[in-house]
């Protein structure tokens, strides 16, 4: 094992679990309820994966009351979502090394927790995890350290030795503000942020080399 990675916090969305053709099922759908007419850029809608649900609805629909887009959002996630969900190449036994490594894994996400907690449950892989902090279990969001500590809690390892691994700015900014090590999973179809990362992931399988077998 690499000794000096003892805690990994995943992200959960284009990390854990391949979500790019639910996340634009979902918007599309609001897009039609909220604003007809409307089609975004398939790009546009990408982007939304990393700020808060709260945050891209509220900019998204303005004119439409918090409590009932948000409804719509997750109620519209709780029923469809499974649906559309994927795991990566190789992620299933990357989990199982990490785990049987003695390294601990926590799940860090803006989405609301019944929802995360449905893609992690429907996908099997909530099996592996120490602990999940979501959206309602913090006042502050990513990229705010507020969740990272809650996890660092969860895990009971500190900050150096822990790694967050995600595939958007919000996540290289969270490690950064909370002096966590930064890695950057390169598969999604967003684009590459530039923010100062420590490692980077073209597969599950460099992940487990780094973590689980201990080999940079």
């Amino acid at each position: 094992m690499n000794r000096k990675i003892k805690g990994v916090i995943w992200d959960l969305d284009g990390t854990l679990i391949d979500s790019d053709l639910y996340l634009v099922a979902n918007y599309l759908h609001m897009y039609a309820k909220f604003r007809p007419g409307y089609y975004p850029h398939l790009r546009e809608i990408l982007s939304f994966s990393g700020p808060s649900v709260k945050q891209t609805l509220s900019e998204q629909f303005p004119d439409v009351d918090e409590k009932v887009r948000m409804d719509e959002f997750v109620s519209f996630s709780l029923r469809r979502e499974p649906e559309y969900l994927t795991l990566y190449k190789g992620e299933r036994e990357c989990l199982q090394a990490i785990s049987d490594s003695g390294v601990k894994q926590c799940v860090l996400t803006n989405k609301k927790r019944p929802s995360a907690l449905n893609c992690l449950k429907s996908m099997d892989i909530y099996r592996y995890m120490d602990g999940l902090v979501s959206l309602d279990d913090v006042k502050n969001p990513k990229p705010d350290p507020e969740g990272v500590y809650k996890c660092l809690d969860l895990l009971r390892t500190e900050r150096e030795e822990t790694i967050v691994i995600g595939d958007s700015w919000t996540d290289l900014q969270v490690a950064l503000n909370s002096g966590c090590l930064g890695g950057l999973v390169t598969w999604s179809l967003k684009g590459l942020p530039r923010t100062k990362r420590d490692y980077e992931f073209d597969t599950m399988d460099d992940i487990r080399r780094l973590i689980a077998d201990g080999r940079e």
